[in-house]
């Protein structure tokens, strides 16, 4: 049988950032090479997110993280065909409970 633990939760704080193209930061280029057919927002991705992980007992784990995302070069071009039906400004929530064994 496991012992509880008491350790306390752990907290979380990032900022990562992404394009496609370095000389094009801003998407700005991209968008105007095509029309304005794929927007600027689709080429690069910065994202601000904090969380918090909790590990109840050595067999028991609770995360939950918030994400603010601006762009949308992250995103998958399979599930997302249309890229101008996404948002430049979008957020994410993720809550994740985990039995190890």
């Amino acid at each position: 049988m496991a012992e509880l633990t008491e350790l306390p939760p752990t907290l979380m704080l990032r900022y990562q950032e992404g394009c496609a193209d370095r000389r094009d930061r801003d998407g700005r280029d991209t968008a105007a090479s095509t029309g304005r057919l794929i927007p600027h927002y689709t080429v690069f991705s910065g994202i601000a997110g904090f969380g918090i992980r909790w590990d109840i007992t050595p067999h028991w784990m609770v995360r939950a993280d918030y994400e603010r995302h601006q762009g949308t070069f992250i995103l998958s071009t399979r599930e997302n065909r249309d890229p101008g039906r996404l948002a430049e400004h979008w957020d994410m929530l993720g809550l994740q409970l985990v039995f190890r064994f």
